[in-house]
């Protein structure tokens, strides 16, 4: 409905802030006052109704809304002593259980269709978002979404009903008991639209094991919560036993989170069933899908390419990027992963990584640019990769450093590449910490690689030898080591990583 002319009792309603508010009733009115707004409206079958309601009262038996979906009458009040003989559908919101129902009128008697979950409306601040369709055999079916956000509809029932066919107007009517309520019924997003039905299943987008006891479950569109937090619609298969609970995403209706009691094993194949889970329309997502539990460790994951002077181009896009290689046999997850620079990190959204695959990521301006080269996350607060050397360190979701690049223009190994449009590339991803000796400027026409094995990418493991130069005796208790190659400054602070005869070793300290 695209500004529809309304009729009725005007003078108890108002736009306010874009949204159809009720007034204080006129002076002089009863406490018990109930007022309505109609607008024309001829639609019934292969119909669907859809609007936003909010209602910052406790509903009851005496303060509740009628929503009429299908009238032939401009005013279908019942109440106040006086009750017009209309005829229709209404979506009642409140009285005695505080829910959300579907009526037919009679006359002047009203008859349940459709009865919602009780306590729906039980409280001052009622955002609700209410949808009804009607397809062509009539059959009924209410929807009711308590955050108000139209992403999480819960399927309230079913009923067919083909009592009445043609309808005159579409109305809302106020039932008001004293003057508390006044001033607190307010619509919005009214839409009456042919309704279209939806028989595509829904697909399983993708499975994120999360922990040892946890795994996610992201559909291709919002899912029924009813069969979605059943857990007997994931039965047991292959040493997986039934999850102990299933719950819906507060934030996100697509993704399922699943608990375990039993713990899942390190690199161990699990195979799940989903059986009778179903999107709004009923569509069920019956499927078997296997999945690999594994903690990534450090260095299993590495930052293998870099661009951070992206100007003048060689063939790639004017932006800047880091590319981040799985050096593992099994997938990562890697949602809730960053890439930080000491002045700001960018969060990585739900997805795996492949073995032996690659990521892209660059900021949210460049990753259509990018994506034509491979798997591409265009993040926000991408990090400023500086020019002449910068800091950029990967960490996973619970904040473990899984690696870390301290480069520096030097890297290049080039002074005709050092300029601009030339990327940083890693040369051999099994010595992750040999920094400067293992890196140089890309080789590739185009200036990098971004998506694909490194131009540079060597499989010789001789000039990564680490090999300890000498020793240099400080005082009569504290020693220097000197190596040939730069060391993982992380372990290389870890007393248990060295011996020494005769003697224990206390501290150590990586430079």
């Amino acid at each position: 409905m695209h500004d529809p002319v309304w009729t009725g009792d005007t003078a108890c309603w108002e736009v306010a802030d874009g949204k159809l508010q009720s007034r204080l009733p006129p002076a002089g009115a009863a406490d018990e006052v109930v007022f309505h707004l109609s607008t024309p409206s001829t639609s019934v079958e292969n119909t669907t109704w859809e609007f936003w309601v909010q209602l910052r009262f406790n509903t009851s038996r005496s303060n509740y809304v009628d929503v009429y979906l299908v009238s032939d009458e401009e005013d279908p009040r019942c109440g106040s002593g006086h009750c017009n003989a209309s005829h229709g559908y209404f979506v009642r919101i409140g009285t005695t259980q505080d829910n959300i129902s579907l009526y037919r009128r009679d006359s002047a008697t009203d008859v349940l269709l459709i009865n919602g979950s009780a306590g729906v409306t039980g409280h001052s601040n009622n955002m609700l978002k209410i949808k009804v369709h009607c397809n062509n055999a009539h059959s009924w079916t209410l929807y009711t979404d308590a955050s108000g956000t139209g992403q999480r509809y819960l399927r309230e029932g079913a009923a067919v009903d083909s009592t009445y066919m043609r309808s005159a107007y579409f109305s809302i009517v106020v039932y008001q008991n004293g003057k508390t309520a006044a001033g607190k019924h307010f619509f919005d997003d009214i839409q009456i639209r042919p309704f279209l039905a939806d028989t595509l299943k829904p697909v399983l987008s993708g499975i994120f094991p999360v922990d040892s006891h946890h795994i996610d479950l992201l559909f291709s569109e919002t899912m029924s919560v009813t069969s979605a937090e059943n857990i007997l619609n994931y039965p047991a298969d292959g040493g997986l036993v039934a999850p102990g609970s299933a719950v819906s995403d507060e934030n996100d209706p697509r993704l399922v989170h699943l608990y375990f009691e039993t713990a899942f094993e390190q690199t161990k194949t699990y195979h799940l069933n989903l059986s009778h889970v179903s999107d709004l329309s009923g569509n069920e997502a019956d499927t078997s899908v296997s999945f690999v539990y594994y903690d990534p460790g450090q260095y299993d994951v590495v930052i293998d390419e870099l661009f951070p002077d992206p100007a003048p181009s060689r063939g790639l896009p004017e932006y800047e990027f880091a590319e981040i290689k799985n050096r593992s046999p099994y997938p990562v997850n890697l949602s809730g992963w960053a890439i930080c620079d000491p002045a700001r990190c960018a969060v990585f959204p739900r997805q795996m990584l492949a073995p032996d695959s690659f990521l892209i990521i660059c900021d949210q301006t460049a990753e259509t640019a990018f994506s034509r080269f491979g798997k591409t996350t265009g993040v926000p607060h991408f990090p400023s990769l500086n020019n002449t050397g910068d800091v950029l360190t990967l960490y996973n979701s619970k904040g473990k450093t899984i690696h870390a690049v301290a480069y520096d223009k030097s890297w290049y190994h080039d002074d005709a590449k050092d300029d601009g449009g030339w990327s940083l590339e890693m040369k051999n991803v099994q010595f992750p910490c040999r920094y400067e000796n293992n890196w140089s400027a890309s080789e590739s026409a185009s200036g990098g690689t971004p998506g694909r094995e490194n131009s540079i990418n060597a499989s010789s493991a001789d000039e990564y030898f680490l090999a300890l130069e000498y020793v240099r005796v400080l005082d009569s208790v504290n020693i220097v080591a000197h190596f040939n190659l730069g060391l993982d400054s992380i372990l290389a602070s870890q007393p248990g990583q060295y011996s020494l005869s005769d003697a224990g070793i206390e501290t150590a300290q990586a430079e």
